[in-house]
């Protein structure tokens, strides 16, 4: 293939789901579903980000709910049955949590382009946002 210049420019989104107590959710926080309705989005991408310097930890994709997920993250305690993603980022959040510093989400249900709901194109999405980001846990 010839040598070519590639250049991509688009905007996202990301939103910061809410928690039960109506403030932004941070991990840990209890979820309803009557607070936020996002809790229910399926198709989306999902980032986990440190608090103190808002640098990105963990870049995702999922067709389950965003619920869900974050349920799988939140449970991966040593011991469990949780696979290895899962059980870094409860790693990650721990250490952190022993500095007084935590992780926050965010999700993105849209990404110019590319349909969501189809996970060839979904997982192409993550794979241009981990490039772009370099979560540090996936470097």
């Amino acid at each position: 293939m010839p040598k070519v210049i590639i250049s991509l420019q688009f905007q996202i989104e990301w939103k910061r789901p809410v928690a039960a107590n109506g403030n932004p959710f941070n991990w840990g926080d209890d979820k309803k579903y009557s607070k936020d309705k996002s809790w229910l989005c399926r198709c989306i991408l999902y980032g986990w980000v440190r608090n103190s310097d808002k640098k990105v930890a963990y870049i995702g994709e999922t067709d389950r709910s965003l619920s869900d997920r974050v349920n799988n993250y939140i449970s991966a305690q040593p011991g469990s049955e949780a696979g290895r993603t899962n059980k870094m980022v409860y790693a990650e959040q721990q250490k952190l949590h022993q500095i007084g510093d935590c992780m926050f989400l965010e999700f993105c249900d849209d990404v110019p382009g590319f349909d969501l709901n189809v996970e060839k194109q979904r997982k192409a999405a993550e794979g241009l946002l981990i490039g772009y980001y370099k979560p540090y846990l996936q470097f």
